[in-house]
């Protein structure tokens, strides 16, 4: 058995369906956009039982879990590589560390004894039912308690994790299923980020249900610890409870900031306008009358929010697909037809997250090099934007504070500085407007400890009017 693999889409639907967690943010890869870490990411507890899978594989009688202690410290992307690392192994115990991307992603800590498996009738040979996250507002978390059944589909158990089927107890398998359960789906439910947990395993510990209640709820930061009690199993779990969504505000809010007309015969490409700074850039520039086109990447059903939002504030957009890491130029000439861009506005970015302090990583670098340069230059060089002389680049402010947690973000962001004086140097007309922008509220920085002091909409209008300023002393 290898001790690596890259989880992928299916095997999320396929553990969703044998644990009952179907929280967005494993499961649905477009409202998960939205979401911490802009992206689907691994259950913890599929990632924990796949290495469990490999450790008692080691193994040649059934064993019983004693006490298991477990961080989920770094998410896991899909098609990433996960490794598995023994700090420490006993003849009945271990410690592993999960690896992904050069970086610890869980710590585990285990200790077994032999055992007899038995069958316990009270676990029922099935899937739990599909239910939709419960959303809890934070006011109510404290009163968060209630029990639920074990589930355990043995055939599936027996196909994904063949050595856990045959060498461990069954009823401890189902309480780590359930534990997911808990988290994606009751408390805290819908926004949770499941942290950790702490177990023991006694025989003489009975019931036919997992009760589970909150202990204690850490306001600052929004971390809840929820006690769990059931046959053979006792302990707690932990969850963050994830920032929800960012929603910009509507079109009928911001045309009142806009002059009138103020944008009128520009015509604009937004790449990347379906979120973030992006959206709000194309909702300004619409309301201005400016005549907008803004592309998505995976995010349609966004796209036509946004275009319906528009034209219920009395202006009109259009949109369409396109991957700015395709470097075919018939893709974005065949999407804008006759249409020729005055104006261009590039805010395509991943999820905005730190590194490790003092430490480079490039797997975090290459993320951030392929949209802040290889995306940019793809855009820039393409035959149907040979007469756009008028560019928006936003860059940021962390190249001045220089945080040392964000170098990758930093060498990556300087770089894109470095393409748009190149570009600005030896094509003839081309003004790229690279500001400097502060931290803001979106999708894509979303944290755990948010700290935003700008208003994102007032930032992103103000700089939209420096650029046009630029524009206009240019031209005269």
């Amino acid at each position: 058995m290898q001790n690596s693999k890259n989880f992928n889409s299916d095997d999320q639907m396929s553990f969703a369906t044998l644990s009952g967690d179907y929280n967005p943010i494993h499961t649905n890869p477009v409202l998960s956009r939205r979401l911490m870490f802009g992206e689907q990411v691994v259950h913890g507890i599929h990632c924990l039982l796949w290495a469990l899978d490999y450790c008692v594989s080691k193994y040649k009688n059934p064993l019983f879990i004693n006490s298991i202690d477990v961080n989920f410290i770094k998410p896991i992307k899909l098609n990433h590589e996960v490794k598995i690392e023994h700090i420490k192994k006993l003849k009945y115990s271990c410690e592993i560390n999960i690896i992904t991307d050069n970086e610890i992603a869980s710590k585990i800590k285990i200790t077994f004894e032999k055992y007899n498996l038995i069958e316990h009738n009270f676990i029922i040979n099935g899937y739990p039912k599909k239910e939709s996250p419960k959303n809890i507002v934070l006011k109510d978390i404290k009163q968060q308690s209630g029990s639920i059944k074990l589930y355990l589909k043995k055939n599936i158990l027996e196909n994904n994790f063949p050595n856990l089927y045959k060498n461990l107890s069954h009823l401890h398998i189902s309480v780590l299923l359930a534990s997911t359960r808990i988290i994606g789906n009751k408390c805290p439910g819908l926004n949770s980020l499941y942290s950790g947990l702490k177990l023991s395993f006694k025989k003489y510990l009975t019931g036919k249900v997992i009760n589970y209640s909150v202990s204690e709820y850490d306001n600052t930061f929004k971390l809840v610890y929820i006690d769990i009690k059931g046959p053979e199993v006792q302990g707690y779990l932990k969850s963050f409870i994830r920032p929800t969504p960012t929603n910009q505000n509507s079109s009928s809010k911001l045309i009142k900031l806009i002059k009138n007309k103020e944008f009128l015969n520009q015509r604009v490409l937004v790449i990347g306008g379906s979120r973030g700074l992006g959206e709000i850039a194309t909702k300004l520039l619409s309301s201005g009358k400016a005549d907008v086109k803004f592309t998505y990447f995976r995010g349609k059903h966004d796209a036509d929010i946004i275009k319906k939002n528009i034209n219920l504030a009395g202006n009109e957009v259009s949109s369409f697909q396109y991957d700015i890491l395709n470097n075919d130029e018939s893709i974005l000439i065949d999407k804008l037809g006759d249409w020729r861009p005055t104006h261009l506005y590039y805010f395509p970015t991943p999820f905005i997250f730190s590194g490790k302090k003092n430490k480079f990583s490039k797997f975090i670098f290459e993320e951030f090099y392929k949209y802040y340069l290889t995306g940019f230059y793809n855009i820039l060089k393409n035959e149907s934007l040979t007469k756009t002389k008028f560019i928006f680049y936003p860059s940021s402010i962390a190249l001045n504070e220089l945080p040392n947690n964000m170098i990758e973000y930093i060498l990556a962001k300087a770089a894109g500085e470095s393409l748009c004086d190149f570009f600005e140097k030896n094509y003839k007309g081309m003004l790229i407007y690279k500001t400097r922008l502060p931290k803001l509220e979106t999708d894509q920085t979303v944290s755990l400890l948010p700290s935003f002091n700008d208003n994102t909409t007032n930032v992103i209008l103000n700089e939209i009017r420096l650029f046009n300023k630029k524009i206009s002393e240019k031209l005269n």
